[in-house]
Parts: C-alpha cells; structure tokens; sequence
C-alpha cells in the first residue's frame, strides 16, 4: 500500500495495485487501492464495485472509512440496490459494533430517502 501511496505517476500507482492485487485479491488493501485509482482514472462504477468488495473482507482495517467512501458516491438503480443489501448485512453482522451502528444508520437514511420510514425504523 505504501508503495501506491508514495507514487505519483500512473504507471506507478498502476504496478501498485497489481501488486497488491498478486498477493490478496480479496483483501481490503487491494480493493482500498484499486478503488483510488479507478476514481483517478473516472471509472465510476469501479470505484463502487472496489469499494464493496473492501466492505465484503473481515480483515477490513479501515471498514467506516470505506464505508462513508461507498456512500458518498452517487448510485445508479442497480448500485442502490447492492448497497442497501450490503447495509442490511452489514448492520445485522459485521463483527465491529462501531460499522453495524454506522450501517445501521447509512440504510435508515437510505431508506427514509426512499420514503421507506417504517422499514428504516425496523433495521
């Protein structure tokens, strides 16, 4: 990660998420990384699909921020949709309090957007 971090030409940042992408492709650090530079690069729905699955890993170091990143994006229909799944997972079992709490409140504002109020209050 430091090495992404540290590095200012794209090419650079681009051996770096390779890397990290050859020695985890599941871990969070691989999807933190791969997910900057896909909204270096503007692709949109990478940065959203990288971010998830960083969401997705247990060893997640840094789950909230990963989280507000995720939700301050704008989402397509389809996007949404994902994401108000993955709230509902994350808020009913993630192993941190701190992220069911934050998801938990991320899918109540979702839903109270969505004028789903009485769902919003159930989760």
């Amino acid at each position: 990660m430091e090495a992404f971090y540290r590095g200012g030409a794209p090419e650079q940042l681009r051996a770096a998420v390779a890397d990290a992408e050859r020695v985890d492709p599941t871990s969070a650090g691989f999807h933190e990384l791969a997910a900057e530079l896909s909204a270096l690069e503007g692709r949109d729905a990478d940065v959203f699909n990288h971010l998830y699955q960083a969401l997705l890993d247990a060893n997640d170091d840094a789950p909230q921020l990963h989280l507000h990143q995720l939700c301050a994006l704008e989402w397509t229909f389809e996007e949404r949709a994902r994401a108000t799944a993955l709230l509902r997972t994350l808020s009913a079992a993630h192993p941190m309090p701190q992220l069911r709490a934050l998801a938990a409140w991320h899918l109540a504002h979702l839903l109270n957007g969505n004028g789903e109020l009485p769902s919003a209050t159930r989760s």
